[in-house]
């Protein structure tokens, strides 16, 4: 992007092919990409776009924790964690700021991603500007969720504190057994564990196949259903894959076997 703006890509004639320029600005840039959200009357979780620890520490404070980091212009969330406190926060900040080229970051919360309770249909918007927010009351009337959505968000904020430490040990656990897994089975692929986040992502650029046969192994004949890593980056993310781990460990378990019986015929 920053490459477009300098003039470069037109000085030198060069098309850039895929997602466009102006796309990828709008996608990974936190506050623009909060801005058209709310412009169409997307839902958007009480978040804040800051650009330093204390904007960071202060916001945070301001929505309550916890509170999910989130970079901006990073690969897959590369930077980003959960902080349940100050102290984290603080820790986690200094990275992500540092990995970030416009050193933003948004600072959020959502009672899905932080109590992994996925299933549950309960979001907020927050808009200040007065004439944005009738403008999209106008568009975009306000639907109520289930009774039983907004009893289970109060209740995960206000009394689930031993939910989440549990949710995290078991997470935990669940990295440290795929890790060791693909470490001894399946060699080849590269592992990585996150800092901050609920996928393993897997690289199997060393096998020295497709993304087509990568995805058929995995989907057709083991019979498991990860994301293609081109989806996040299509140009970076050949040859990767993206595994979701906040699920029963019987259930990894069994993916991770099927996966590594699909590649045995590899060399």
């Amino acid at each position: 992007n920053k490459v477009r703006k300098k003039g470069i890509l037109k000085e030198c004639r060069v098309k850039l092919l895929g997602t466009s320029s102006a796309s990828i600005e709008r996608a990974e840039d936190r506050e623009m990409f909060k801005e058209l959200c709310e412009s169409i009357g997307e839902p958007v979780i009480p978040s804040e776009i800051t650009y330093s620890l204390e904007e960071a520490k202060a916001a945070a404070n301001r929505i309550g924790y916890p509170v999910v980091l989130r970079p901006a212009f990073t690969l897959g969330g590369t930077g980003g964690g959960f902080a349940y406190n100050d102290e984290e926060l603080m820790e986690i900040g200094v990275n992500a700021f540092n990995l970030s080229p416009v050193h933003q970051a948004l600072c959020l919360v959502g009672v899905n991603k932080s109590f992994n309770m996925a299933g549950l249909s309960c979001s907020n918007a927050i808009v200040q500007d007065r004439e944005l927010y009738t403008a999209i009351m106008k568009e975009y009337p306000l639907t109520l969720p289930a009774p039983f959505a907004i009893a289970g968000q109060i209740a995960a904020y206000e009394e689930g504190d031993e939910w989440m430490d549990q949710v995290c040990e078991y997470i935990e656990g669940n990295f440290d057994w795929a890790v060791e897994f693909f470490n001894r089975e399946m060699p080849k692929v590269k592992v990585y564990k996150p800092a901050g986040t609920y996928c393993l992502w897997m690289d199997f650029r060393s096998y020295g196949l497709s993304d087509q046969e990568i995805h058929d192994r995995i989907f057709k004949n083991a019979n498991v259903l990860l994301q293609d890593g081109t989806v996040h980056d299509p140009v970076e993310g050949h040859c990767w894959q993206r595994m979701c781990l906040p699920c029963a460990r019987g259930v990894l378990e069994t993916a991770c076997r099927r996966i590594a019986a699909a590649f045995e015929d590899v060399n």
